[in-house]
């Protein structure tokens, strides 16, 4: 990826499918909340737990402190 003073660009490859595997439906990059997205590589099960949690963390931060996550 490339980091900017207030801006990341991230980018992934595009991998060949097998035939029975929709093309559309190969994710590596997620939305964790408005302003965060997330980059994963290997395993789309195994990711999907830690987007998961990561969703969470998020929407509880922002249910109790009522702000946005924010991280440098």
């Amino acid at each position: 990826g490339v980091r900017g003073s207030d801006c990341v660009v991230l980018a992934v490859e595009k991998k060949s499918t097998v035939k029975l595997q929709d093309a559309r439906t190969v994710r590596k990059i997620v939305a964790v909340d408005e302003h965060i997205s997330l980059a994963f590589a290997g395993l789309t099960a195994d990711a999907r737990v830690l987007v998961n949690r990561a969703r969470v963390e998020a929407q509880s931060y922002r249910l109790t402190l009522d702000e946005q996550v924010w991280f440098h």
